[in-house]
């Protein structure tokens, strides 16, 4: 029996191992692919390698063959996210002139990415994604006028402005003296991605789609020319375009910045 404990303190698992190999994709071994995750994505199941089978274990103490799921065969798709500070941001929505506008708040980047052939993302898992970009405590910067003496998150803050802007570049991997971006998830599994990814946080938020266009902003706000001097905040989630070239200009009171996989 051998026994590890989630570094978060959320679990202790334990299961009988056998003949421990490495895995034949990722070239490492067994305990690398298991963890818990709970502390994650809210499931409780982790994943070790053997041979070209993965197992799954479960708190209810069963360890079971899912060979179907084999992340050694498929990979595992992650989405990779950037989080950025800002008191205001404009982002360039049509490749020409329109802008949209938000408020103090938290600029989020974002490429899906995949280590194999598996790019297939339920509801619940992109659910659980948008959970952990909300629910996590990282943020000082929401109160200029005061010190905020603890981290908060934005589901404390619903006031505050998210702006999600798609950035393909966080997939590159350096080989040799280039740049290159196999892991990338296919541009049209990307897009739909995005788009219920972009839904899900502006459900989260309570964001009445009816009242936005397609990239979050107000169909009842007054037009905001580029060169206004200041942006409130106002509870928006504003996405930008999928696919087109992503003009950006934005403030920030300093680079606080965090990069995660979730």
């Amino acid at each position: 029996m051998v026994c590890w404990t989630c570094t978060q303190g959320c679990a202790t698992i334990a299961f009988l191992w056998p003949t421990a190999i490495e895995c034949p994709v990722f070239s490492f071994s067994p305990v690398a692919l298991f963890e818990c995750t709970v502390h994650v994505c809210g499931c409780a199941r982790a994943y070790v390698c053997f041979s070209a089978h993965v197992y799954s274990f479960s708190t209810a103490n069963t360890l079971h063959s899912i060979e179907e799921e084999c992340v050694c065969a498929r990979g595992i798709m992650v989405i990779r996210v950037v989080l950025q500070a800002m008191s205001q941001g404009h982002l360039l929505v049509d490749n020409i002139d329109k802008y949209v506008h938000t408020g103090r708040g938290v600029m989020v980047y974002i490429a899906f990415i995949s280590d194999g052939e598996n790019t297939s993302v339920t509801d619940e898992e992109l659910r659980r994604g948008v959970d952990v970009l909300l629910q996590t405590k990282i943020f000082t910067h929401f109160s200029p006028e005061k010190m905020i003496t603890r981290p908060l998150s934005l589901e404390e803050c619903p006031e505050m402005d998210i702006l999600i802007v798609p950035q393909a570049s966080l997939g590159g991997k350096v080989k040799g003296r280039s740049v290159q971006f196999h892991q990338l998830v296919p541009k049209d599994v990307s897009a739909a991605l995005y788009d219920r990814f972009c839904h899900f946080v502006r459900v989260a938020r309570g964001v009445d789609e009816t009242r936005v266009d397609a990239n979050g902003a107000s169909l009842s706000e007054e037009h905001v020319p580029e060169a206004a001097s200041w942006i409130k905040y106002n509870s928006r989630v504003i996405s930008g375009t999928f696919g087109n070239r992503q003009g950006l200009r934005f403030e920030t009171d300093g680079p606080f910045t965090h990069t995660f996989d979730i």
